[in-house]
């Protein structure tokens, strides 16, 4: 049964970190002229029971925050032929997931990506305008497999992660003045990108403000993305993720849930668009509070707020100071 929670919970993470990491989990500063999404590990105390489940995830991002390096800067700081001013993105994320076995879980997730983007282009030397994209559509679908060698064997669990992203999504929005955003703004990156990691988990028992015992899992792991060329031959800088989890039990169906999680992030190669490798990658580090509520044995409901800790960007990109994520989850 803690297995099968477990792995119900890790698809849920899964699926709300993806993409908009764009298909993934996973953070801060995309691009820029891309999107953030939350670094995010979502196989924990927040997750449900039963073999198959189905889970709805909500992500709210708002960057517009200017940072160069690690301080705060201002839109325009930097000359460069276009300025970022912010992004908005709000995406719901649908989850099926499926225990094959006792060691195998497979989920596939599929994001609706709604953004609003905002950047100055220099069009005359020194005469900037601006210009507002507003647009909505399918993102990219992200399949992952679980292995867990010896589960249900009562000590702590290592789990192998594999996982793909297709370019399913939208990969074109429409123009202004015959310019879109850079591929990683829109709902579809056009790339083929590959996950790999590893999860181990341990379960602790906690006690309730009732005195009673409750288990819940402790987890670290760590998360890499391949990413292939998409959209105009644009290729997102790889990235590699560390994830601490765990949780406690308030009540027999409330749990304070906690994480730390880290991103590294390499440059991207811009292709054929006229983006800025300089402004691209980074490294930054997250606190991550949240809460779960149980409203049956299959049925719960769980939010974090992410709060970023620390982070470096190259030059200069706009970035979300903070990441809200609400979803709910039913097992059968």
């Amino acid at each position: 049964m803690k297995e099968l929670i477990f792995r119900s919970a890790f698809w849920t993470r899964a699926a709300i970190g993806a993409l908009a990491c764009a298909g993934w989990a996973f953070t801060s500063a995309h691009a820029s002229c891309g999107a953030d999404a939350c670094v995010l590990d979502l196989r924990g105390p927040e997750s449900n029971s039963g073999r198959f489940s189905v889970d709805i995830g909500y992500q709210l991002v708002f960057q517009d925050q200017v940072l160069v390096g690690t301080r705060k800067g201002t839109v325009g700081e930097i000359p460069s032929h276009h300025n970022e001013v912010e992004t908005r993105t709000e995406t719901w994320v649908a989850t099926g997931r499926a225990g094959v076995t006792d060691w195998l879980s497979l989920s596939a997730s599929l994001p609706y990506i709604d953004r609003v983007h905002r950047h100055e282009s220099e069009h005359h030397p020194g005469f900037f305008e601006e210009q507002k994209w507003t647009y909505s559509g399918l993102g990219d679908l992200t399949v992952l497999g679980y292995l867990t060698p010896g589960a249900g064997q009562g000590r702590p669990s290592v789990t192998l992660q594999l996982g793909l992203k297709a370019p399913t999504g939208k990969r074109n929005v429409g123009e202004i003045e015959g310019e879109q955003p850079e591929p990683m703004a829109r709902p579809s990156s056009g790339s083929w990108d590959g996950l790999v990691g590893v999860q181990v988990r341990h379960w602790v028992d906690t006690r309730t403000f009732q005195g009673d015992g409750v288990s819940l899992p402790l987890s670290a792991g760590v998360l890499a993305r391949v990413n292939g060329p998409g959209t105009d031959d644009y290729r997102a800088g790889n990235e590699l993720q560390l994830n601490v989890a765990g949780g406690w039990a308030l009540l027999s169906r409330v749990s304070l849930l906690a994480q730390v999680n880290t991103r590294w992030r390499a440059k991207d190669d811009v292709g054929a668009t006229d983006g800025e490798e300089a402004n691209t990658g980074g490294t930054a580090v997250f606190a991550t509070p949240g809460l779960r509520v149980g409203f049956s044995p299959t049925m719960t409901a769980y939010g974090y707020v992410q709060m970023r800790l620390y982070e470096r960007v190259n030059g200069i990109q706009i970035t979300a100071p903070y990441h809200v994520m609400v979803g709910t989850s039913y097992g059968f």
